[in-house]
């Protein structure tokens, strides 16, 4: 058997569970008619990921771009990059 079949075959119960979760998460949601902001399907939280309407770029330049002066910074530092590198954030 070829290494990445061996570690497939490994993996194979983790990724069955993972997949069953999945899809008891989708059908609880929608027969029990548990309402979107409480618990969101799979589904929805896919469209959102995927869809448009949010600017993930403009999301995630904002959480992640000034934080890596800062994380550079921290080892020497402790603790005074991460608070000077949201301060010139321009949100």
């Amino acid at each position: 058997m070829s290494r990445s079949l061996r570690w497939l075959a490994d993996q194979l119960p983790a990724l069955v569970i993972f997949a069953a979760f999945i899809v008891l998460w989708q059908l609880a949601v929608s027969f029990l008619e548990v309402r979107e902001y409480l618990l969101p399907s799979p589904a929805s939280v896919l469209r959102a990921m995927f869809g448009d309407e949010i600017p993930w770029g403009r999301h995630i330049w904002v959480t992640a771009g000034p934080s890596n002066p800062g994380v550079a910074s921290n080892s020497s530092f402790e603790g005074v990059g991460r608070s000077s590198s949201i301060g010139w954030c321009n949100i």
